[in-house]
């Protein structure tokens, strides 16, 4: 579309006339007439100003719109849609049933894992779970509460870790059992919480002392999956008080998980819709047995 067409469908689909135009931008109607009949062209300031009165960019007045993705247009266009939300629902339903169907042929196989292809080589060897789709191997949890979606868990040493790290993750889920670690957790998950903050704002806003969400945020940066870069960070700047520590906290998707699932185990399994493979939930390793 060019620019005199352009500029004539926002004007008509405004409801101004050429001479009301031309008032607003400081022209006669005369010279709103020759730009949209492509005898002449407005100066710069002039396409700025117009750009601006219809709320639209200066390239898409121009006809230079970028090229829209494909997930974008289908977002544009579900939004536009008056019952978007659930025709949103109903694709979820459908991606839902074509999971479980592919599945339901699982009995044909003795072990679930042979049903999953192995590449050629060079990567015949590698451990056939590493290389399954991931919509074939997904895990969803769906209450009121909790809505969430991850991977099979699996891996070829059969969970050796959760075995010998036991101390450790002991030690790790310790760090949960004060009411109060959960309460300065919940305020720096919240959406509208902001990701700079000092200790003193986080415990204002989770209502714990600040020594207390001091002490969180210190064993929190200890943990590597949290203080890892776009998650939890600390630095010193220099205020008119003094040098004065700020925090960093841009969210933890595994840590939010992990509450996610305790919450589904303590609301217990009535009402939840679990789709895995025949209900079985178990740590699948490698064929042979690992001691």
């Amino acid at each position: 579309m060019t620019f005199s067409e352009k500029l004539t469908n926002l004007r008509r689909n405004a409801g101004e006339t050429q001479d009301a135009l031309g008032e607003i931008l400081g022209v006669s109607g005369k010279t709103i007439s020759k730009w949209e009949g492509a005898a002449t062209e407005p100066d710069l300031s002039a396409i700025l100003a117009i750009a601006e009165h219809y709320g639209v960019t200066v390239d898409a007045l121009l006809g230079r719109e970028l090229p829209v993705t494909v997930p974008e247009l289908m977002k544009k266009e579900m939004h536009e849609q008056p019952d978007g939300a659930a025709i949103c629902q109903k694709a979820f339903e459908y991606s839902r049933e074509i999971i479980c169907a592919m599945w339901s042929g699982m009995d044909r196989y003795e072990n679930m894992q042979d049903a999953v292809p192995v590449f050629d080589k060079p990567f015949g060897d590698t451990f056939r779970s590493n290389m399954e789709h991931p919509l074939a191997a997904m895990l969803t949890y769906h209450t009121q509460d909790v809505r969430m979606s991850m991977q099979v868990f699996r891996n070829p040493a059969q969970f050796a870790w959760l075995r010998d790290n036991r101390d450790s993750l002991a030690d790790f889920f310790g760090i949960f059992a004060d009411p109060d670690v959960l309460a300065v957790l919940y305020t720096l998950n919240r959406a509208d919480f902001s990701e700079d903050f000092t200790s003193v704002y986080l415990a204002e806003k989770a209502g714990v002392t600040a020594e207390k969400a001091e002490a969180v945020l210190e064993k929190l940066l200890t943990l590597e999956g949290v203080s890892q870069p776009m998650h939890l960070s600390r630095s010193t700047v220099e205020t008119l008080e003094g040098d004065r520590v700020v925090y960093n906290y841009s969210g933890s998707g595994a840590l939010m998980g992990l509450f996610c699932i305790a919450q589904v185990l303590l609301t217990g399994w009535d009402g939840n819709n679990c789709m895995s493979w025949n209900n079985i939930c178990k740590l699948i390793g490698k064929k042979e047995e690992t001691k």
